[in-house]
């Protein structure tokens, strides 16, 4: 039987993704204006699609359209952090609930793995051998699809995904604070051994404890912004 191809990706398609990662990765600016022009030079694409791209952003709440100056790209706002982190206490311990009660020795096998690349990116980080934290969050988000990769509701995965991406430019300003390493190990090192165990009850309460400490401690530092 022949397999099925996936879709081809389209340029609006293309230029969506790169736009929403470089959005809340901090490559654009918050609150700076997105001009069609430019964005179009930059990643090598028609004026169309970057229209389409940045109508489909402003549509879904991602980015604002104000009349008269185009679209805005999306500042740093007390109110949206705390939305997008009730929104992730929610989604994501639900997902990985779920993913406990359907993980198999493959999603224990991923966690370990995924654990074990964070843990060592840490200890890069702390002793200055990467040239970009990018690759410290790369590892985390990992960690973190690993935890839930069992989940059967391959929306609310998604959800996860989105959710995550757009809280990257205030997990970003965490490092103004410093590096926690101590209490970074500890907490994914409790969210790994509360999964192998199947401790539905103390893996969802690490899961909580671990969100929270991360919305006290970027509370403080949107605030600034705010």
């Amino acid at each position: 039987m022949a397999l099925a191809l996936r879709p081809a990706i389209t340029a609006s398609e293309m230029v969506l993704m790169r736009l929403k990662e470089d959005l809340f990765t901090g490559v654009i600016p918050p609150a700076s204006k997105l001009k069609v022009k430019d964005l179009s030079d930059r990643y090598d694409v028609s004026a169309t699609s970057i229209r389409e791209a940045l109508s489909h952003l402003a549509a879904t709440g991602v980015i604002d359209q104000l009349p008269q100056r185009g679209f805005v790209a999306p500042k740093i706002d007390a109110a949206n952090w705390l939305d997008l982190t009730r929104t992730r206490q929610i989604i994501e311990r639900e997902a990985f609930r779920l993913a406990m009660e359907n993980g198999d020795s493959k999603w224990e096998d991923e966690i370990v793995t995924s654990y074990s690349l964070l843990i060592r990116e840490i200890e890069r980080v702390c002793e200055g051998k990467t040239s970009t934290i990018s690759q410290f969050f790369e590892r985390h988000s990992q960690f973190h699809r690993a935890l839930v990769s069992a989940c059967p509701v391959q929306g609310l995965k998604g959800f996860i995904d989105d959710v995550y991406l757009r809280m990257g430019i205030y997990r970003r300003l965490t490092f103004m604070e410093g590096f926690p390493k101590d209490y970074l190990i500890e907490e994914h090192k409790n969210l790994m051994q509360a999964a192998m165990a199947r401790n539905i009850g103390v893996a969802l309460e690490a899961m909580a404890e671990h969100i929270n400490h991360n919305s006290e401690t970027l509370a403080k530092v949107v605030a600034r912004y705010t």
